[in-house]
């Protein structure tokens, strides 16, 4: 009897584990940003694909696009982890082990990546994602936890502040660069 009530309160939870926005095949959730340009101010609209999309790809989709020049830029990024762990040993009066202290940080993810313009322009990207590596997982919309901060540097000198504005929407994407 008590199978029976299990099996059936299983089924009852699994068939409501639906995913809110399901994606179409090569469809990606993008958070949506921007570049600031240190210089004049301009801005170039940038979309992240969110890392947790469900996508099989390691690398993630960076797209671009600058409307004051016409630029429009694509590129990958990585999301690497840093952690630190130390190991000690603990001493008595005699000069004796007497046990052993381990300590370990909280990891912090950072988003590594490169965006190649139409134009020649090639902007790397970094920004630092705190302890948060999956940005959403329930669809387009607005995230306050997507509000993240980074800087760039193109290969013509140019300096950016990247801002994320915790927009997210769905977008069609091609993988081939």
């Amino acid at each position: 009897m008590h199978k029976t009530i299990f099996m059936i309160i299983l089924c009852l939870l699994t068939s409501c584990a639906v995913p809110a926005h399901k994606l179409d095949n090569g469809q990606a959730y993008m958070a949506q940003g921007e570049l600031i340009s240190l210089s004049d101010g301009s801005e170039i609209e940038l979309e992240v694909e969110n890392y947790g999309s469900g996508s099989n790809s390691t690398e993630k989709v960076l797209l671009g696009k600058n409307e004051k020049t016409g630029e429009t830029y694509k590129g990958n990024y990585l999301i690497t982890e840093s952690r630190n762990d130390s190991v000690g040993q603990i001493y008595d009066n005699f000069g004796f082990s007497a046990g052993t202290v381990r300590s370990s940080s909280t990891a912090t993810y950072t988003l590594k990546g490169l965006m190649r313009g139409d134009k020649g322009s090639v902007i790397p990207i970094v920004i630092n994602l705190g302890s948060t590596v999956y940005w959403i997982a329930d669809g387009p919309g607005y995230y306050d936890k997507l509000k993240f901060y980074g800087e760039a540097t193109d290969n013509k000198d140019n300096k950016y502040y990247i801002r994320m504005n915790g927009n997210v929407i769905v977008r069609q994407i091609d993988r081939k660069n």
